[in-house]
């Protein structure tokens, strides 16, 4: 908690000099003045360097509009910088929420994008769930789907034919590995958004009407303790700490990267997003997917959560709304930079006008299991504001042998009730 705070302190400060509204003269260009507009990229460290490319490529057609990159993310808390940026009404010209949670705590404060263009070419999924309450929320990112990212060769090695689709086909081809002198994972669980926003997703999205179950946890009528899924997590998440490379509370999402990609460990739960800089570490890695399966029935618990992980957005109270809008139109509906979010940030389009070939590999996993209909929401969005944070110091505590799966559970739930008023 103290590093997050000296991160956020100094994130603020930083960028106490910008005027409400990001508006900022930088000298002229041609004769004509060119403007600054401030882009806050949230949760997705992976993008910062990749964004200057972007924004150098964007420059080559808009020299006149500046894009000033500000990054916090991979293991720190976005939420505490925005909302002090809210309160210093020094609210970035764009910037990105995670769904519904957040855009019900910054709604008042967002400018209305309904009106462009690539709203009429969204893939289903990216129109099912870029709305709430009939209002558009922002501009998906991109698709995203995660599970178990595993080694093929190592899998091959250990004697694995097939791709483990229940927990008990998980846990068979865990002792394969075991036996065949091959460490099974590297947890991630000391970072926050691995052991809770994905993790824990699975039980939400598992529930035979995940949205209908949250709608009853908020009004009181449902319960995380005792429900059938979140039961079933405790297995899996015994299977992962009890196969994992270290200890799992220093694993981090850096270290999964790196011990993966050394191919010292068979798996790690990641998702696509981790693709680039596993192929940058070892080129010749071959990859694909395992779901998060606590279940016994394949065709329910085989499938993976695929969704829209962040939404752009434009302050209402930007000084440069427009500049700012035609960033996020070339990088969404011109060719450039549709080409640029695909190979830069190395991400799957959201969108059905982009014709840009994907990476392969974890992307094209992702894609075989979304064209198979095997996909389970993602459900954090929905989840009240500081929940996942919460729990993640839970499951830490479980994790670290301080309590049981019991008393982790009844604590959900009164974590939930409490932040919900």
């Amino acid at each position: 908690m103290k590093k997050l705070f000296v991160l956020s302190l100094l994130f603020i400060l930083g960028l106490m000099p910008v005027i409400a509204g990001g508006s900022q003269e930088s000298g002229d260009m041609n004769g004509k003045e060119q403007k600054t507009v401030q882009l806050f990229i949230s949760g997705k460290s992976v993008w910062g360097e990749p964004m200057n490319t972007v924004v150098e490529k964007f420059n080559e057609t808009y020299p006149d509009i500046r894009i000033e990159v500000e990054v916090v993310g991979g293991g720190a808390d976005y939420h505490p910088v925005l909302a002090s940026r809210v309160q210093t009404k020094t609210l970035p010209d764009i910037f990105m929420i995670a769904g519904a949670g957040d855009y019900a705590a910054w709604q008042e404060h967002l400018d209305d994008l309904s009106d462009m263009e690539v709203v009429d070419n969204f893939l289903p999924i990216s129109r099912e769930s870029a709305y709430y309450d009939g209002k558009l929320m922002g501009l998906p990112s991109s698709i995203e789907g995660y599970g178990y990212i595993y080694n093929k060769k190592l899998f091959k090695q250990a004697g694995i034919t097939k791709v483990p689709e229940t927990f008990t086909e998980l846990s068979a081809a865990v002792d394969k590995l075991n036996a065949a002198g091959i460490t099974p994972f590297v947890s991630g669980y000391g970072t926050w958004w691995v052991i809770s926003n994905h993790q824990l997703n699975v039980p939400f999205a598992m529930q035979d009407d995940p949205f209908g179950f949250i709608e009853k946890l908020n009004n009181g009528s449902a319960t995380i303790a005792g429900n059938e899924q979140f039961l079933a997590l405790e297995k899996l998440i015994n299977l992962v700490k009890e196969n994992t490379a270290k200890d799992p509370l220093t694993e981090d999402h850096n270290m999964q990267v790196s011990l993966f990609a050394g191919e010292q460990a068979a798996m790690i739960q990641q998702g696509n997003w981790k693709e680039a800089a596993i192929l940058d570490a070892n080129p010749d890695i071959e990859m694909g997917l395992v779901p998060l399966a606590i279940g016994e029935n394949a065709a329910t618990s085989g499938r993976i959560p695929v969704g829209v992980p962040w939404y752009w957005v434009v302050s209402k109270d930007s000084a440069v709304k427009e500049e700012a809008r035609i960033f996020l139109n070339w990088l969404l509906n011109e060719a450039p930079g549709q080409e640029q979010l695909v190979t830069s940030l190395n991400s799957i389009p959201a969108y059905d006008n982009f014709d840009v070939e994907l990476s392969g590999g974890i992307s094209s996993d992702v894609l075989a299991y979304s064209k198979a209909g095997k996909t389970i929401h993602w459900t954090f969005g929905l989840w009240p504001q500081g929940f996942t944070q919460n729990a993640s110091d839970i499951l830490q505590e479980y994790v670290a042998g301080k309590i049981t799966f019991a008393e982790v559970l009844d604590r959900m739930d009164k974590s939930w009730q409490s932040l919900l008023k």
